[in-house]
This record gives C-alpha cells, sequence and structure tokens, in this order.
C-alpha cells in the first residue's frame, strides 16, 4: 500500500518547483531555462507520486516518457509531448551546452500547458488515493 506521508512530500516538492517557475516568469527577467528547469522537476516529480500511488517503486532516472509510462498515465493528453519537450531540460541541462534559446512567450506556453497536466495528474492522484482499498 502507498506511503500517504512519502506521497505527499513528493507533491510538496512537486509545488514547489511549480512555484519557483511561476515566480521566474513574473520576474520581468529572461529566466526561461531555469523555468523550464523547474517545469521538468515538477513534473518529474509528479509523475513519481503517481508512481507510489500505483504501489510501484521509483526508478531513479529523469527520463520524463519513461516514468509516464510506469505510472500508467501516457495516455493523459498531451502528456507524452510535454515529456519529450522537458526531458531536455532536465539535470543535465543546468550544465552549460546546447541546449535551445526559450522565448518569455514560449516558456509561458509551457507554463500553461504542464499547469494544465498538473492539475490531471493532482486528480488521478486525489482520485487513486480516496478510492476504497479491497
Amino acid at each position: 500500500m502507498a506511503d500517504p506521508e512519502e506521497i505527499e512530500e513528493w507533491l510538496k516538492k512537486a509545488m514547489e518547483d511549480w512555484r519557483v517557475a511561476e515566480i521566474l516568469l513574473k520576474s520581468g527577467e529572461e529566466l526561461t531555462l531555469p523555468c523550464m528547469f523547474h517545469l521538468q522537476q515538477m513534473l518529474e516529480k509528479l509523475l513519481k507520486a503517481v508512481i507510489i500511488v500505483r504501489g510501484s517503486r521509483i526508478e531513479r532516472t529523469h527520463d520524463l516518457s519513461r516514468l509516464a509510462h510506469v505510472a500508467g498515465v501516457q495516455r493523459v493528453e498531451g502528456l507524452l509531448d510535454l515529456c519529450d519537450a522537458f526531458t531536455l531540460f532536465a539535470v543535465n541541462g543546468r550544465y552549460p551546452g546546447d541546449l535551445p534559446e526559450v522565448s518569455i512567450s514560449v516558456a509561458r506556453n509551457y507554463f500553461e500547458a504542464a499547469g494544465e497536466l498538473r492539475q490531471k495528474l493532482l486528480n488521478h492522484i486525489r482520485d487513486k488515493t480516496t478510492e476504497p482499498q479491497p
């Protein structure tokens, strides 16, 4: 059975990343790459919370598509597209390299899309944790 405290810890950390991304977008500065990193982190942590809710073990990976499959939510509309986009900005994206430039308008669009997915995944978690147990 899933540990409610562990789920809550993952959700709390996911919401911290969401809030950081929001603050970065509202800062008025072009801090789009850190924003994308925190959106990736938020989605990763939500997917890991779903995996825990399912009673499965979390894999040590930042591959969002892989996590979506393990979580069993790969059919959530738009999820795999965002997984593909955000995986580029995972931990490896925090180092100098060949990351694409992301305009503030593109970052805002990703933020909105991530917000919709965030709500869908939170609803999924809520529904699964409030189901009667056999």
